[in-house]
């Protein structure tokens, strides 16, 4: 026999709900009205959240803990040719009418979800599936957004509260100028990974050189520009052509203090069949001092905040390619690994 819930006084439905699958609570909310009002007065915390935006299709994905991948919770697909008859009419966000066949799925590696067929999606029914995400759950984190480079030029909405952005495919090519009128409506972005292939170049005032921590796979004519120009914490680049009287004048600059000033970490994989000259650049910092086991640890961890990365440590010990540099205005102590495809720079606290 079924229970009629909005029978049940409210606290019993809010402590039904505090036991419910996330994807649940959203079903719950598309069955009617009441039963939303239901949903948002219970307002059940949700952990950080991502919403990704793929070519056919929208995610609503939850991180319950930093060291898991997200996992999915809603999935929205276009269909074209779904059965009319499987339709069903619903409101999500704020009165966004949508035709949809909506089922209940499960699968052992994404655990529960909802997955919403809809014949297509456009840049109102994007707006509407995260303004109801938001209205009916309770999120202290601002949101992470994996956008598909092939959907960056489209007419998307702005997506509110939005502090880490990932770009994936390795294979595809992102242009600069469509990136940078992207970045321009996400200001003071906490971190941004870029995998596809860059392609142009950066203005002088881009406000990719504003972000805090940033890698990129495939940095292009970007690399080198980026590299130099960087005010963040946390820089880390692979595939870059970068000459060996650079990284002395960035090294140089961090420790007058010229530029690189909020620095901690800068890693930099050089471009297949280009290499560093170690001796070349420790020769031109005459006062780089050996490792001392009595001042600092040989490890480094790096506790990397970049959007879909991982944190690990880095040996920095007696190895013939390694250095310490100090700064003089604050003391500061920073450590070098200069090997023939890589250079690494931690600033120690």
């Amino acid at each position: 026999m079924p229970l009629k819930f909005l029978n049940f006084p409210y606290l019993v439905q809010e402590k039904i709900m505090e036991n419910m699958e996330f994807s649940e609570i959203f079903l719950a909310s598309l069955c009617s009205k009441r039963m939303k009002q239901s949903v948002i007065r219970a307002r059940v915390a949700i952990p950080k959240t991502w919403f990704v935006v793929k070519e056919d299709s929208r995610l609503v994905g939850i991180k319950p803990d930093i060291s898991y991948p997200a996992k999915m919770l809603i999935k929205m697909v276009e269909k074209p040719k779904i059965k009319k008859r499987k339709i069903i009419d619903v409101k999500i966000g704020e009165g966004c009418e949508v035709s949809a066949k909506i089922r209940a799925k499960y699968s052992n590696y994404e655990g529960h979800y909802c997955l919403l067929e809809v014949l297509q999606i456009d840049k109102t029914m994007t707006k509407a599936l995260l303004d109801h995400v938001k209205s009916i759950f309770k999120s202290t984190q601002s949101f992470d957004l994996q956008m598909s480079a092939a959907k960056i030029s489209d007419d998307l909405p702005i997506f509110e509260n939005v502090k880490d952005i990932y770009f994936p495919g390795a294979t595809s090519v992102l242009e600069v100028e469509v990136l940078e009128r992207f970045l321009e409506k996400y200001p003071k972005l906490q971190s941004l990974n870029l995998q596809p292939i860059m392609n142009g170049l950066l203005t002088d005032t881009s406000k990719i050189f504003e972000i805090e921590r940033v890698y990129s796979r495939n940095p292009g004519q970007i690399g080198k520009n980026l590299l130099l120009n960087f005010s963040g914490k946390s820089l880390e680049l692979s595939n870059v052509i970068i000459s060996e009287t650079d990284i002395v004048d960035i090294i140089k600059k961090w420790v007058t203090n010229e530029g690189y000033q909020d620095l901690e970490t800068l890693i930099i994989r050089m471009a297949s069949g280009c290499i560093i000259y170690t001796g070349r650049v420790f020769d031109a910092l005459p006062e780089a001092e050996l490792f001392n086991p009595a001042i600092r640890s040989p490890n480094f961890y790096y506790d990397n905040k970049i959007i879909h990365t991982a944190s690990f440590n880095i040996e920095i010990d007696a190895n013939s390619a390694c250095r310490d540099v100090i700064r003089p205005i604050d003391g500061k102590r920073a450590s070098i690994r200069c090997e023939y495809h890589q250079l690494t720079f931690v600033v120690w606290d």
